[in-house]
């Protein structure tokens, strides 16, 4: 397996988790502007 395929590969790995803490973070960031908003 060359650099460049190994390199692509953990890059293909971390996506998913970079798009669930994207997720999380816009959801943690509507709660608070909600909470914020009914206080």
């Amino acid at each position: 397996m060359g650099e460049g395929a190994k390199h692509k590969a953990v890059k293909l790995v971390k996506m998913p988790y970079f798009l669930h803490d994207l997720f999380v973070g816009c959801q943690i960031a509507i709660f608070i502007q909600k909470s914020d908003f009914f206080r």
